[in-house]
C-alpha cells in the first residue's frame, strides 16, 4: 500500500469524526500527493464509494475556501495544501458533482460541530 492510498484512508475515517484530525490527514494527503510519484490511478482512489481522492481533495478545497479562520490557522494550511493538487481557476463547486459536494457538506457539518464543542 502506498503512502497515498494509507493517507486517503485516514481522510476517509476522520471526516466523519474529528475536524482537526481531517485538517491534518488532508494535509498529509496533499503531501503525499507532492512527494511521491503517483500513479494517475491512484486519482480515482476510493471510486464506488462515497467519494473518491479527486473528489475529496475538491470537496475539501472549497470547504477551505469558506471555512479557514485565517492564514495562521489550520484550515488554512489545509487550504494551501488541496490547493497544491487542485487549482479551481474559474470554477465553482459544482451541485452535479455530487460527491464533491458530499464531501464539502459533511466538513461543513464537522467544523460545524467542532466550532461548537472544540476538543
Amino acid at each position: 500500500m502506498t503512502t497515498t492510498e494509507k493517507a486517503f484512508q485516514k481522510c476517509q475515517v476522520s471526516i466523519y469524526s474529528n475536524y482537526r484530525k481531517f485538517c491534518q490527514d488532508i494535509i498529509e494527503l496533499c503531501e503525499a500527493l507532492n512527494n511521491d510519484e503517483t500513479d494517475e490511478a491512484l486519482y480515482y482512489l476510493g471510486e464506488g464509494g462515497e467519494f473518491c481522492l479527486m473528489d475529496l481533495i475538491v470537496g475539501a478545497h472549497f470547504h477551505f475556501t469558506h471555512w479557514h479562520r485565517g492564514m495562521s490557522s489550520l484550515e488554512y494550511a489545509a487550504l494551501s495544501a488541496t490547493g497544491s493538487i487542485f487549482n479551481p481557476r474559474h470554477s465553482t463547486l459544482d451541485d452535479e458533482d455530487i460527491s464533491a459536494c458530499f464531501v464539502y457538506d459533511t466538513l461543513k457539518e464537522l467544523a460545524e460541530s467542532h466550532h461548537r464543542n472544540p476538543k
